[in-house]
């Protein structure tokens, strides 16, 4: 019995041991699958916002840039000639502008491109302070979504001199980019990112599954246990081959079909100096499915 209770003790400890772990993994694994899901949703929402945004900016940068540049080409130097200019510019690359425009201090349109007409409408302060942000904001077109820029524009002759403003103290120039344009060029960091989403749900569930699981698995764990202690004891109480001193020689070994089997031997010596064998036999054994 102290074997037993011994073997046992030292069981109980061992699993009371790697529940704990198993628990720790879990948590840790929950954890991290957390922070990688933020993480992600966190990186893709900049990407498809501030990202998106930044390269509108840019783009219409270089948009309002190439109109300077043709206006002295051309030697415009009023806005109000500046149609021709726009439309050339548009056509460039007609995927990826919905239209430009200028537009004075009082929000009335001075020129535009080819297209234009499902533009916003603006009053005076909010041109100033749209222009002064100098970030794209989102509009809802009949073509689709749009990112629309404003910034002031400022026309310049031939020798480089600032030309007066025919729309007020100030103009501005406004282009509009279609957004799936934009965002096609960060098309394989979405793919990333959207596979990471994916990744950091999976590793969630699967953390929710095998804790939902842990129950059934450390019992079956125990039991698992408790049948190696059983084999153990059993094997403890089964002669040697050097328990029967004398002229008899003898070699045996039980090999139960499952863990644990109900078969049995002994060779011991009696009070009259006799040799007994004995052989048990469990007939109508239980077999499991």
């Amino acid at each position: 019995m102290s074997l037993l209770e011994g073997v046992t003790g030292s069981v109980k400890q061992r699993k009371h041991t790697r529940a704990l772990l198993f628990r720790g993994a879990l948590a840790i694994g929950f954890l991290l699958g957390a922070l990688l899901l933020v993480e992600t949703v966190a990186t893709y929402r900049y990407v498809e916002g501030d990202l998106l945004r930044e390269e509108a900016q840019r783009e219409s940068d270089r948009r309002a840039k190439s109109i300077l540049r043709n206006a002295r080409l051309t030697a415009v130097e009023q806005s109000s000639n500046l149609g021709p200019v726009l439309s050339e510019v548009a056509h460039e690359n007609p995927d990826q502008i919905a239209w430009i425009r200028v537009i004075a201090a009082d929000g009335h349109t001075i020129a535009a491109s080819d297209g234009s007409g499902e533009d916003p409408s603006y009053s005076g302060n909010e041109l100033r302070t749209l222009a002064g942000q100098g970030r794209a904001r989102e509009w809802t077109a009949a073509s689709g979504p749009v990112l629309v820029v404003l910034s002031p524009l400022i026309l310049r002759s031939a020798d480089n001199r600032p030309l007066p403003a025919v729309g007020g103290p100030t103009e501005f120039l406004e282009v509009a980019l279609h957004r799936n344009a934009i965002s096609i060029k960060f098309g394989p960091l979405r793919q990333g990112l959207i596979v990471g989403v994916s990744a950091s749900f999976a590793l969630l569930a699967t953390v929710i599954v095998l804790r939902l699981r842990f129950g059934d698995y450390v019992r079956g764990k125990q039991i698992e246990q408790e049948v190696a202690v059983a084999r153990r004891v059993q094997q403890e109480l089964l002669p040697s081959g050097d328990s029967v001193t004398g002229e008899v020689e003898f070699a045996a070994r039980c090999i139960p079909v499952w863990e644990v089997g109900g078969d049995l031997y002994d060779v011991f010596k009696t009070d009259d100096r006799e040799t007994v064998f004995v052989l048990g036999d469990v007939s109508g054994a239980f077999r499991l499915p």
